[in-house]
């Protein structure tokens, strides 16, 4: 066996060992008597790769070579360069595991476009350190037809600010279980969009602290065709960008229940149309739960104006105000709490400091207060700083609904 080193343009291959001035991640690779490359060979040693520039990788893996079985990116914090690994494991078939364990940061635009899209054998994906995109179409139909992913572990991700950012991107994908559980802002337009569509096997999602959605249609079709049978907003309260849920959970034929329970009067902005098409075109009732404070026979007009109600464009829709109030509560030292339905227990309501980040950087980090009773407070009620209400803070103040 001989040895071929890839490098520059320069270099020449001779009868044994062809050295070259190419980038310290270029390795040197066995091939056979004609000097064919021989298959299943790792193609880059990605050990020192740091971040990623322009067009990097684009087209392909190296414009057809062998694919490996595995690739670990385990050096790359952030990816800085546009089209950096645009479409470069598509359709491949024999890669099975790819991770980034490392990669915090995205800002390239095109940044992994179709990446994977087809990787048809690709069962490991590790992206569990990603924090922030904030780029146009990063992971546009990125895991498109990865028939072999079951899960999605992206539990560090915490804002979406990028135009389509994750539009479409794991499509006709077979993921079973999405954890998102730490995703607290999504402010740009499109930047979830259809992120789940026909995931057909998707039973299991964790979006337990999204707080805010602006910007237009920002998880609009998100969702669509899949096993879910309950999905939970349990923080979100901004829901302010025209059309933000727009056919957000439309043939989900195993969907019964969506609960919004930290939705407030405020919560909508001077848009009408959140909800337009949430549930469309399913056959079966979907309920979707709401704080009781909002309920328009109480007198609340919040939810009344709304596109489409009280159907929300789904003649099975029933709208049901069953959940505790989202109204907060100023104590006797003067620190105004807000419900926080993440930490609600039989035993106690749970509360929290009222955030006073903006909309686009909203503090998420709560530290949980607790009053005595599952009803609703009242003026006087006291206010716990632990789940069994023995170390009392202050007593309410007042309310404001």
């Amino acid at each position: 066996m001989s040895k071929l080193v890839i490098g520059t343009s320069k270099n020449r291959i001779s009868s044994a060992i062809v050295k070259h001035v190419g980038p310290i991640y270029y390795t040197s690779y066995e091939v056979d008597m004609n000097g064919k490359l021989i298959p299943g060979k790792v193609v880059v040693d990605f050990n020192k790769i740091k971040d990623i520039g322009n067009n990097t990788f684009n087209g392909g893996f190296f414009k057809g070579w062998t694919v490996p079985t595995s690739v670990d990116f385990c050096a790359l914090e952030k990816i800085t360069g546009s089209y950096a690994l645009y479409t470069t494991f598509k359709s491949t078939t024999n890669l099975t595991e790819l991770s980034f364990g490392n990669l915090t940061d995205i800002t390239g635009s095109y940044a992994c476009y179709s990446m994977c899209n087809g990787a048809t054998n690709l069962t490991s994906l590790d992206l569990s350190a990603l924090t922030n995109v904030t780029s146009s179409y990063t992971f546009d139909h990125a895991f498109e037809r990865t028939t072999s992913l079951t899960s999605l572990n992206l539990s560090s991700l915490k804002r979406v600010t990028g135009y389509y950012s994750f539009n479409y991107t794991f499509l006709n994908s077979s993921i079973r279980t999405a954890d998102l559980s730490s995703l607290e802002v999504v402010t740009s337009d499109h930047g979830i969009h259809g992120i789940f569509e026909s995931c057909k096997n998707l039973e299991t999602l964790d979006i337990s602290s999204l707080v805010t959605i602006s910007n237009t249609s920002g998880f609009a079709g998100g969702i669509n065709r899949t096993k879910l049978t309950t999905v939970s907003f349990d923080s979100l309260k901004n829901i302010t960008g025209s059309r933000a849920l727009y056919w957000g959970f439309c043939y989900c034929t195993y969907l019964n229940s969506v609960y919004f329970p930290a939705i407030t009067t405020n919560s909508f902005g001077s848009n009408y149309n959140q909800f337009e098409m949430l549930v469309g075109n399913m056959s079966q009732t979907v309920t979707i739960h709401f704080p009781n404070n909002l309920d328009p026979e109480k007198g609340c007009t919040t939810i009344s104006s709304l596109s489409d109600y009280p159907k929300f464009s789904n003649p099975n829709t029933i709208l049901a105000f069953d959940l505790p109030s989202t109204a907060h509560l100023i104590g006797d030292n003067l620190v105004e709490y807000e419900r926080n339905p993440k930490y609600d227990t039989q035993s106690a309501l749970a509360w929290r400091v009222l955030d006073g980040g903006t909309i686009n950087d909203p503090v998420i980090d709560w530290t949980p207060y607790y009053t005595s009773s599952t009803d609703d407070p009242t003026t006087g009620t006291t206010i716990y700083s632990d789940s069994t209400c023995t170390q009392a803070v202050t007593v309410v103040n007042s309310i404001i609904a």
